[in-house]
């Protein structure tokens, strides 16, 4: 019997439901583009630059002082041109050309009408626009409402007549209508001119952007050699620039990879080899002297393969580890423990132990990796020093202006290390000549060196006191920091 079984297809959000068939058809094919994003900006620009001409323009209109100074001097003139009528008819034939005239250029941009009257010194009306008269000082300029809308009312006396005029303060609508037009016909007849050229410019830019990704897409996946891509621009350079080096650093990254995985299995194959051998050994051997023998060899070679594996496992995870945390410990406290861990090795070997700390220090640093140094420092210093040698630790910090400095030091009256290996016993399975008798896979101080810089430290060799052996100390700064608490921690 077949089972017929019907996957669900996932459920789309509410938000996206509720948006028409066509709108979510639309956003799924469209994709961010340069040069979309370009002629987008092109266009809002367009809409800015047109906002604020005309934005500007009302301001100018719509200022008062500005309009009062200008009616002023009109009514002045206009005043002075009336004077010249000694009778009524010519005031009026005047005034209503005057009227006529000026309203007509206003009414072209569908701006409301000036209101002007004219009264001779009786106060009778020889010319007016509404039933009920305009009331004004010739002395200032008042507000006036009419028919919803703000009128400035100005008023001027001259020799045989009194001359109004109530002109009608722009609204944004207005200025609107008077430029608004004029501006779209000639920004829509500037946006092509000004599009064209852009777009053309942004789309060949990114010729060179393709290639190089298309050069990409067609490398195989092993094959990081360098691109050699001659980038034609100057924005270009960096990108490739910095592409080539990530190459180079992952070849390098991949060739270290390769060492280790081959240095740690020709690591691993001795002590295996030595167990396969003595295994052979147990199976075969008769006397019990040459059985214990065997059994010697092949627990030192089973103790030699874990230790290998766990430097490995520590080594490992180190480098794949972001900066350890801090937190605040009583570091001499940790010190005391770590040595009681090692001290039945360094007994063993008839070598002494000497720790120069203070009673209680407190520091902020990471307790894993401080562990991590302080264990590889003195199996290190304990497997290639010979019996009767003295290793002293030395825990001290200072402050210097607004840092603390935390110094930890191993040091030993041992054979030492030859000035020109100082760099290279801190590699990855690098053993000097000295130190091929003493059992190790090169391991320690590499792990030393990762753990100090993931707690933003630094190692430094040098030689030991009075010139003899070898001392090695980490050295980490914090921000000094007071009422630090330290976290507790098991004796051991």
């Amino acid at each position: 019997m077949t089972e017929r079984r019907t996957v669900a297809a996932p459920a789309e959000p509410a938000a996206s439901k509720a948006r028409p068939r066509w709108l979510r058809a639309l956003l799924a094919r469209w994709q961010p583009s340069l040069v979309r994003r370009v002629m987008l900006a092109i266009f809002l620009a367009y809409a800015l630059t047109w906002l604020a001409l005309v934005g500007f323009d009302f301001m100018r209109r719509s200022d008062t002082e500005r309009i009062s100074e200008g009616m002023q001097a009109f009514m002045r003139y206009q005043s002075e041109a009336l004077d010249q009528m000694p009778t009524a008819a010519e005031a009026y034939a005047f005034t209503l050309s005057l009227e006529r005239e000026f309203n007509r250029s206003r009414r072209e941009f569908e701006q409301p009408d000036a209101l002007m009257e004219l009264q001779d010194h009786a106060g009778g009306r020889v010319f007016w626009m509404r039933r009920e008269p305009l009331r004004g000082d010739a002395q200032e300029v008042k507000r006036w409402q009419h028919q919803g809308r703000e009128h400035l009312l100005f008023r001027q006396d001259g020799a045989r007549w009194s001359f109004l005029l109530a002109y009608p303060i722009p609204l944004f609508s207005d200025v609107v209508r008077e430029i608004g037009g004029q501006l779209n016909v000639r920004l829509l007849i500037s946006l092509p001119c000004l599009m064209l050229p852009i777009w053309l410019a942004v789309s060949r830019g990114l010729l060179p952007l393709r290639r190089l990704s298309e050069r990409l897409a067609r490398r195989r996946p092993n094959d990081l050699s360098p691109l050699r891509f001659d980038a034609p621009y100057r924005e270009l350079k960096p990108l490739t620039a910095a592409l080539d080096r990530l190459f180079e650093q992952l070849t390098q990254k991949q060739a270290s990879e390769r060492g280790f995985v081959r240095d740690a299995a020709h690591e691993l194959r001795t002590p295996l080899a030595v167990i396969a051998a003595h295994v052979n050994v147990l199976a075969l051997a008769e006397a019990p002297a040459q059985r214990a023998q065997a059994e010697l060899q092949v627990n030192a070679a089973i103790a030699r393969a874990a230790h290998l594996s766990q430097q490995l496992l520590d080594l490992s995870r180190l480098e794949g580890l972001a900066p350890l945390p801090a937190e605040a410990l009583d570091v001499a406290a940790l010190v005391r423990q770590v040595l009681r861990q090692v001290l039945p090795l360094a007994l063993a070997k008839g070598q002494q132990l000497a720790l120069d700390a203070p009673q209680q220090l407190l520091f902020e640093v990471n307790r894993h990796g401080l562990q991590t140094v302080l264990i590889n420092l003195l199996d290190n210093a304990i497997r290639y020093c010979p019996a009767g040698a003295e290793l002293q630790i030395v825990l001290q910090s200072k402050r210097s202006g607004f840092d603390d400095t935390l110094s930890l030091s191993v040091s030993d009256d041992g054979p030492g290390i030859p000035v020109e290996e100082r760099e290279r016993v801190f590699e990855r399975f690098y053993r000097g000549a000295g130190q091929a008798s003493g059992g190790g896979a090169g391991l320690g101080l590499a792990i030393v060196r990762q753990a100090a810089e993931h707690m933003d430290g630094e190692v430094e060799l040098s030689e030991g006191p009075g010139g003899l052996g070898c001392c090695f100390t980490l050295r980490c700064v914090r921000p000094a920091s007071a009422g630090a608490q330290p976290t507790p921690q098991a004796e051991l």
